[in-house]
């Protein structure tokens, strides 16, 4: 829901494409990149070295078929995105499940009259969950490919509303201590739908109601061969809410309260959410930070939390690549899962993302650029904590032409959750575009 939901505010004549979180202009003409990059501008992309998961967790794209100003009303576009889910809950204090889900996205859709949207996406699915339920415990895993097909209809006064379904089948893995492995393959359905109306401005702020409901499926086969047989669960969910935002230049706040029912055969109740977030520059500096949050203020099953916290305050090196950069992160929790889409608060020198061991992150990173004869230098460290059982220490140097390629180095010790600590050296080369 929250991927195919990008689409929906999508420009459909516009090119993009984002490499391992970057975006790389492949379509802006040389010059206008170089003035960029002379200027430091925010716009500019680069391409980094990676491993596979990077680039299919991080990476997307979006191609118009057809010129922007062809004579039909159809505007066709192809897209990708890669995307990567971490939860984290609790139902009491011996029962608690933790995981993370990768996704892969691909889709083609049409619009038409600058109203409606309409097309259907392709994804794989690879989750894994870790849970524990008194003196039972285990690892659950999933792969799921399925189709889903989607509408997207905008009105004359700003309303919007929408809809999504989705079909797949895939296969369940069950590691239990002292019964081993079992398999079943598995099905699933999902069909969720919601709008979103604009109501009269308070001042600067900007109000809108919204609502969705949704529900998912899951079924596996096999009998009673296994525990996994002929399992069937079903969840639902419904919300209506009121959302605000303001913007004053290049600061921005957005706020939203909503009322939500959760049923099926998970977490049942009502429950009331809150979610905020914050951005803004900071005074006399190219750097800016961002804070989002969401809370679940109540619910009628006590037991049951929800809390998710992000901020960033970051400063980048000067466009010349001259003085000091710094980033600093915090995380606990889930993030938002808002329909729209965020801008991507992780930091690259970050724990993981999907790691679900502990709540809690924080990472800092703090480096100075060095420039002589048209050389780049730039040494820098990162120091990453997630709760108090993991750990990351990272010495590294930048190397390369003031206006070119650089060599990336970096010596590096972890401490994982589980197993004995890890030591690497890493060499990567970056262009910038």
């Amino acid at each position: 829901e929250v991927t195919i939901g990008t689409r929906f505010s999508a420009d459909p004549t516009a090119s993009r494409f984002v490499l391992a979180g970057r975006e790389v202009p492949l379509f802006a003409s040389f010059g206008e990149q170089e003035a960029q990059y002379r200027r430091g501008s925010k716009a500019q992309g680069r391409v980094i070295g990676m491993d596979r998961r990077t680039a299919m967790r991080d990476s997307a794209f979006q191609f118009p078929l057809g010129p922007p100003d062809a004579d039909s009303a159809l505007q066709w576009s192809i897209w990708h995105r890669g995307d990567m889910r971490a939860f984290r809950r609790s139902a009491g204090p011996q029962a608690r499940y933790g995981g993370h889900l990768l996704s892969v996205w691909f889709g083609v859709d049409m619009r038409w009259d600058e109203r409606w949207l309409a097309g259907t996406a392709l994804a794989r699915s690879k989750g894994e969950m870790e849970y524990a339920a008194g003196a039972a415990s285990g690892v659950l895993k999933t792969v799921f490919d399925s189709v889903h097909p989607y509408v997207h209809r905008r009105f004359e006064d700003g309303a919007t509303a929408w809809a999504t379904f989705g079909h797949g089948r895939g296969t369940v893995e069950n590691a239990t201590v002292g019964r081993g492995v079992e398999t079943a393959n598995g099905e699933m359905a999902t069909v969720s739908a919601g709008f979103r109306s604009p109501l009269a401005d308070l001042g600067g702020l900007k109000l809108s109601a919204s609502g969705a409901a949704g529900i998912v499926r899951l079924e596996t086969g096999g009998g009673g061969r296994t525990a996994l047989g002929s399992l069937s669960a079903t969840t639902d969910r419904q919300s209506l809410g009121l959302e605000g935002t303001m913007e004053e230049g290049e600061s921005s706040r957005r706020m939203s309260v909503s009322l939500r029912r959760d049923g099926g055969d998970g977490v049942t109740g009502m429950g009331l959410e809150f979610a905020g977030g914050f951005r803004s520059p900071l005074p006399a500096s190219s750097g800016h930070v961002d804070i989002r949050a969401r809370w679940l203020a109540r619910h009628t099953d006590r037991e049951y939390r929800e809390f998710g916290l992000t901020a960033t305050v970051r400063q980048p090196a000067g466009g010349d690549r001259r003085g000091p950069s710094w980033s600093l992160v915090a995380a606990h929790g889930p993030q938002d899962g808002g329909n729209s889409e965020p801008e991507r608060l992780w930091s690259d020198d970050m724990e993981e993302r999907g790691s679900v061991k502990t709540a809690s992150a924080l990472g800092l990173r703090a480096g100075w650029g060095f420039v002589s004869r048209g050389a780049a230098l730039a040494p820098h460290a990162a120091l990453g904590i997630a709760g108090t059982q993991s750990g990351r220490v990272a010495l590294g140097i930048d190397l390369g032409p003031a206006s070119g390629p650089v060599l990336k180095l970096a010596a590096e010790r972890r401490v994982p959750h589980t197993g004995a600590p890890q030591s690497r050296i890493t060499a990567a080369l970056e262009f910038r575009f």
